[in-house]
């Protein structure tokens, strides 16, 4: 084990050993008569060099506004399905009942309207970083609040599993 240790220190000065004497200017500039030839002579390689990135920085330009636009057609998208969700989920907090469950229910389950709430912290927050898109510490309260919205997703889902094992259990108790 100390050998290793030994052995990774070694290479970590030598490279840094390396790395150090490969970072120095090729000249100081002292003495600019000695690189003047061939200074003249790299010119015009670096001048077609300077307008070859010209002109890629203009394409680069051109595609930036092409593909803005499509972004800003995909945000919206993402805005609209986003609130769609919020209204299932205030749909599902306030009245209970699942819509894709028609009429099986006298009464509401709680794992129900938690999955409303649910609904609203991940979409809610979603929304809110499509829209306003959000840095630092907003950012991060925003993360946290869709990762409470997956959690609660998740106890919904255990909760929902235990419920149809119950209702399976009353099942066979009844036949």
């Amino acid at each position: 084990m100390l050998a290793w240790l030994v052995a990774a220190v070694v290479i970590a000065l030598g490279s840094a050993g390396i790395v150090g004497g490969l970072d120095h200017l090729p000249t100081t500039g002292a003495r600019p008569e000695l690189t003047y030839g061939a200074d003249r002579q790299m010119a015009p390689g670096l001048d077609a060099a300077t307008a070859d990135l010209r002109t890629l920085s203009d394409q680069v330009d051109a595609l930036v506004a092409t593909s803005l636009s499509q972004r800003r057609f995909a945000m919206l998208l993402m805005a609209i399905f986003a609130g769609l969700a919020l209204l299932v989920g205030a749909y599902l907090l306030i009245i209970g009942r699942r819509p894709w469950r028609a009429g099986e229910e006298t009464h509401v389950a709680p794992r129900v309207r938690l999955l409303g709430l649910s609904y609203i912290l991940v979409f809610g927050s979603a929304m809110v970083q499509i829209i306003l898109q959000p840095r630092g510490t907003n950012a991060e309260i925003l993360g946290g609040l869709m990762v409470l919205g997956g959690l609660i997703v998740i106890v919904v889902v255990f909760l929902e599993a235990r419920a149809s094992r119950r209702s399976i259990a009353r099942g066979r108790l009844g036949d």
